[in-house]
C-alpha cells in the first residue's frame, strides 16, 4: 500500500512517478509484474526509464460533481461513464456533506446518465447525506491495474 505521486506528464498516455510530492523521478530496475491499485486507468506496461505508460489519463481525470443533501444522496457528475459496482473516492476543496468522507472508497449504485448513488459496500444500500457542504467536489474511480 505505497502511495506514489505523478511527477510529470510525458504524453496523453504516459507519466513519471515519484515517492514524494515534488520528489525525483523513480527508476525501475526490472520488468516486474503484479497488481497495483490506484486511481482509474489501465496501466499496461512500463519502461525501464521509470515511465509508466498505457491508457491512463482519460479516465484518471477528476470528474467534478455535486452531491445532494438527501436520503439517498444523488451525485450529479456530467458525463461520468461510471457503472454500478465501480469503486470511487471523493475529494473536495471545502467540506463534503455529512455521511461522506474524503479519500474513502465508495461503490457506485443506481448509475444513470450524469447521476448515481453511493454505497459503503459493494451491493450495499445507498448512503444518505445531511448537514452542509462547501467547495468543489471531485470523484475519481479507483481500480485495480496490472503492470506487466
Amino acid at each position: 500500500n505505497t502511495v506514489y505521486y505523478v511527477q510529470s506528464v510525458v504524453s496523453a498516455s504516459a507519466f513519471r512517478i515519484t515517492a514524494s510530492p515534488g520528489g525525483g523521478m523513480l527508476t525501475f530496475t526490472g520488468s516486474g509484474s503484479g497488481t497495483r491499485y490506484g486511481y482509474k486507468g489501465p496501466i499496461t506496461a512500463y519502461e525501464a526509464a521509470g515511465t509508466l505508460s498505457g491508457n491512463v489519463f482519460g479516465a484518471m481525470l477528476p470528474i467534478t460533481a455535486t452531491i445532494s443533501i438527501a436520503s439517498p444522496a444523488v451525485v450529479t457528475a456530467t458525463g461520468h461513464s461510471l457503472v454500478n459496482g465501480a469503486r470511487v473516492q471523493l475529494t473536495t476543496s471545502g467540506a463534503l456533506p455529512g455521511g461522506l468522507a474524503a479519500n474513502t472508497t465508495y461503490y457506485v449504485i443506481n448509475a444513470v446518465t450524469n447521476m448515481f448513488n453511493l454505497a459503503a459496500t459493494h451491493g450495499g444500500a445507498a448512503i444518505g447525506t445531511y448537514g452542509g457542504q462547501s467547495g468543489s467536489h471531485v470523484v475519481r474511480e479507483v481500480v485495480s491495474v496490472t503492470v506487466s
